[in-house]
């Protein structure tokens, strides 16, 4: 190397250096004005939301963690509107909040057909007069390997978890423009963060779901409306008896429930919606549920290509196989395990809180 390169050199690292680090400082610079934005926002320039008085839509399930927001929120003094496809459930849905002293008004309606949620739009207006907070929840879960799946099944699980609440939330989305203020709450899965094996089309939706849920928080933020998106991991609310089972139905409901059953691994409902209720409060743009769900997508953002060998092993080596038996039910699988599983998620309700924080 002739020895003037060598006194070029420096200057020119030291000019690509600079060129190189402009967006970066742009980038900081972008992030500590939203940290202190944030900070400003929690000091009292936006009070936190209330739910007295306020009219809530809950929509897509009747049970699990749906039901525990809506005994959740009408015990803080909200006005519960209930909303799915089954007269029945939402009856049975309706009758449990009223022993807890909470009412609530039913929406029959099936969200996945749009004539159905234009009607649904006309009779809240005309049975509250505005809304002030819908809730995105419910959806299908359906496990089995790959090849137990069809286009079609891909096709219905994005309609149900994705096309759906899209669909839904622009038709309220005019009111609470109009009314510049209100709150959306979007139910996701740790899924839609980490696609897990032999939840192929479950997390293709939700992982859809999330980037709508995400972009959408970022678009209204100054429109006065705070969307939320809360990403569970599992849940300790027997959501697996209406889970769909394919391939070899028992050995994956077994391992699905047994997660769903863990203490410190999966998260109550009731302890679950208090901290959506807490979130919603501080308009928070992101609540994710349980630590375990945390670590999972932390491991799978900083170490993509480890998270994906454990999942890929996991797959291979503990997750049954493919077979020709039709899809079943999990309330249809193996009773005895049901209560044995039950009986987990009686201990974990008891565990400490802060374990699922």
């Amino acid at each position: 190397m002739r020895s003037d390169d060598a006194h070029r050199m420096p200057t020119a690292l030291k000019k690509t250096t600079r060129s190189n680090a402009g967006p970066w400082f742009a980038a900081a610079g972008l992030f500590a004005a939203a940290f202190a934005a944030r900070r400003l926002t929690r000091r009292g320039f936006r009070p936190e939301v209330e739910f007295s008085g306020k009219v809530v839509l809950i929509a897509g399930g009747t049970d699990g963690l749906s039901l525990a927001l809506a005994n959740e929120f009408g015990a803080h003094g909200a006005h519960i509107g209930l909303c799915a496809g089954d007269g029945h459930e939402l009856q049975s849905a309706r009758d449990r909040l009223a022993a807890r002293n909470i009412e609530s008004t039913t929406f029959v309606a099936d969200v996945s057909k749009q004539p159905e949620i234009d009607s649904l739009v006309e009779r809240v207006l005309s049975h509250y007069g505005r809304i002030d907070m819908l809730v995105n929840s419910g959806g299908k879960i359906a496990v089995g390997p790959l090849e137990s799946f069809t286009k079609a099944d891909f096709d219905q699980t994005m309609n149900l978890i994705f096309r759906a609440p899209v669909n839904l939330t622009l038709a309220f989305l005019p009111l609470l423009r109009k009314q510049r203020a209100g709150n959306i709450i979007n139910i996701a899965s740790v899924g839609g963060r980490v696609s897990l094996p032999h939840l192929l089309p479950y997390s293709c939706a939700e992982s859809a779901f999330l980037g709508f849920s995400t972009g959408l928080s970022s678009e209204l933020k100054p429109q006065g409306i705070d969307v939320l998106t809360v990403v569970p991991g599992f849940m300790g609310t027997a959501s697996s008896l209406n889970a769909e089972f394919r391939g070899y139905s028992r050995e994956d409901y077994t391992w699905f429930e047994l997660l769903g059953s863990l203490p410190g691994f999966s998260v109550a409902a009731d302890r679950a919606a208090v901290l959506v209720r807490e979130a919603v409060e501080k308009r928070k743009h992101m609540c994710t549920i349980s630590q375990p769900a945390r670590l999972l997508a932390a491991a799978d953002a900083i170490f993509p290509e480890a998270t994906r060998d454990v999942l890929d092993l996991t797959s291979r080596f503990l997750l049954p196989g493919s077979t020709s038996e039709d899809a079943r039910i999990g309330k249809l699988l193996n009773p005895t395990l049901q209560l044995l599983f039950r009986d987990a998620r009686q201990l974990g309700r008891s565990a400490p809180h802060d374990v699922s924080q």
